[in-house]
């Protein structure tokens, strides 16, 4: 048999003409597909993959695309390449190339509510997991079902807030997680703001008048979760002790009495953000009612008198207001202008009364604070008008010893019981109550006479001098006389006179000097024992010089 002639069929070799690439995916991807282009007889592949411990052929992978997929997490960074033949047993190796899988983005711990005190800093973190994670915090104003908004600048894990505010209580927080592959949010953490305690209306004093026994003081605050616990003070506020059971904003008072007057009350304050302090301290008043216990009595003046109106009361913080009705009318207020002064006193006194205030009637109206006010019994002022005196002299008012005189006075009304005190240069004349009285050379001088009527006003008269009268004569009496008589020369001014007495036969029965200060000075002469006759008397000045003569007749 012939042999048949050979055919020879030479093939083109392998080329790559496009290069696999690396592959960037996400955990769960699928495809992750690499590829080659290759030109060349009869090509078969075989994909390769380094797992980190050197090429191994991937089993079922020679095609020009391999599917890698589904990625894991694990897969990160494994190598890839393909083998290309031909014609020849040597393959044509593609460039290796890398397949990278991100990690999903993915929360591990959630942000949790906070709960700060105003002023405060806060925080809110997540913990994540995934590659290349980046973060966007955002805000709602409105809690956790409101629109959240993103916060500027807020990109870390943590968001810090430093000095939170009361106005941001109630805020919503969360963040938003993403990477490459994808995007999560965290769950919604809220914001809670304390506030400190702080008193907008602080305890005030309470005042009660008896018979009412109860009495509260208050409080009010804003802030966290205040507590209350208020205190007493029975020292005048050096110490403070707990009132039982007082933890409320109002502490309610029974059973008040007199002694607890001027008790202190204050109350301890406290919160979550805040340290316990205390309150103002405010004071308990327990007044007892006013009452009068010594009405004003009726009174009764002169003309031009002084008077006054009282009254005793008791009560707590007492004040007095007079009031005075004028002819019948209303009650109106006294005040201090004359003749009144004390008019919010307990004596209401009246200072020169005339007879214009005859018939006023005056009463007090007694206050106690805050427990009203008493009126007292009305009392009546009862002027009586001065009595009309009038002093004149009869006859003469400049005397001599034989020319004695006498003072009269005029007195109205004319009918009445009148009382009469005379004084004479402003001194007493004792022994004088009429309503005349006769003066003599022994009693020169102002005279003026006060007279007093059944109702013990007094009126004092005008004055009315009794001068001297000059007369060089000398005047001797009585005459006749018994022996006992006075001789009176007049003398301008103070000296000293002799006097000498002499019988009928020129015999000197008596001599004796006298000082002399008044005008008419009384040099007394006591011839008792002398007998019966005509006796010379003669009046010589301090020089011997004879100044007067005259007789005087003796009878037994």
């Amino acid at each position: 048999m012939a042999a048949l002639p050979a055919i020879l069929t030479v093939g083109n070799s392998a080329a790559i003409t496009g290069q696999p690439t690396a592959q960037i995916v996400c955990v769960g991807a699928n495809p992750v597909n690499f590829s080659v282009t290759a030109t060349g007889s009869s090509l078969t592949y075989q994909w390769q993959v380094n797992t980190g411990t050197g090429f191994t052929n991937i089993a079922g992978a020679t095609a020009s695309t391999y599917n890698a997929g589904p990625a894991t997490a694990t897969m990160n960074g494994y190598q890839y390449r393909v083998n290309v033949f031909s014609c020849t047993p040597t393959p044509i190796v593609s460039n290796t190339v890398t397949l990278t899988v991100n990690s999903l983005a993915a929360i591990t711990v959630q942000p949790t509510s906070s709960v700060v005190c105003a002023g405060s800093a806060s925080s809110f973190s997540v913990s994540a997991v995934g590659t290349a994670l980046s973060y966007q915090w955002q805000i709602s104003s409105t809690g956790c079902a409101g629109t959240f908004t993103n916060i500027a600048g807020a990109t870390a894990a943590v968001l810090n807030l430093p000095a939170v505010t009361a106005a941001q209580s109630g805020e919503a927080y969360r963040v938003v997680v993403t990477n490459v592959c994808n995007t999560v949010t965290s769950a919604c953490a809220t914001l809670t703001v304390n506030t400190p305690i702080v008193v907008t209306a602080q305890p005030v004093n309470a005042s009660v008048c008896l018979p009412t026994t109860t009495a509260s003081f208050s409080v009010a605050v804003t802030g966290t979760a205040p507590t209350y616990q208020w205190q007493v003070s029975t020292d005048g506020g050096a110490t403070f002790t707990n009132v039982t059971g007082a933890t409320s904003a109002t502490l309610n008072l029974t059973g008040l009495t007199p002694a607890m007057s001027g008790y202190q009350y204050r109350v301890v304050l406290s919160g979550t953000c805040t340290a316990s302090f205390n309150s103002s301290v405010a004071t308990l008043a327990v007044n007892s009612p006013v009452a009068i216990t010594d009405q004003p009595d009726n009174v009764n003046i002169c003309d031009g008198g002084s008077t006054s109106f009282s009254v005793s009361a008791s009560g707590s913080t007492i004040t007095y207001q007079w009031q005075v009705s004028t002819n019948g009318g209303p009650f109106v207020n006294v005040v201090n202008a004359a003749p009144y002064s004390g008019a919010t006193t307990a004596t209401l006194t009246l200072t020169n009364a005339g007879t214009v205030l005859n018939g006023n009637v005056y009463r007090v109206v007694v206050s106690g604070v805050p427990c009203g006010s008493v009126n007292s019994n009305n009392a009546t002022l009862v002027v009586n008008a001065l009595p009309g005196v009038v002093l004149v002299a009869a006859e003469y008012s400049n005397l001599t010893p034989y020319t004695p005189s006498g003072l009269y006075s005029t007195v109205s009304p004319a009918t009445g019981i009148y009382s009469y005190v005379w004084r004479r240069d402003n001194a007493i004349v004792p022994g004088a109550n009429a309503s005349s009285l006769p003066v003599n050379v022994d009693g020169f001088g102002q005279y003026d006479v006060t007279v007093t009527d059944q109702n013990g006003c007094s009126r004092t008269s005008n004055k009315v001098a009794i001068a001297d009268s000059v007369d060089n004569l000398l005047f001797v009496y009585p005459n006749p006389s018994n022996g006992v008589f006075q001789v009176r020369y007049y003398a301008a001014t103070a000296t000293e006179f002799s006097l000498n007495v002499y019988d009928s036969k020129g015999s000197r029965v008596w001599t004796k000097k006298y000082p002399v200060t008044n005008r008419y000075e009384q040099m007394l002469v006591d011839l008792g024992r002398n007998s019966s006759g005509v006796y010379t008397v003669d009046v010589r000045d301090k020089n011997g010089k004879r100044l007067a003569a005259g007789t005087v007749v003796i009878k037994r």
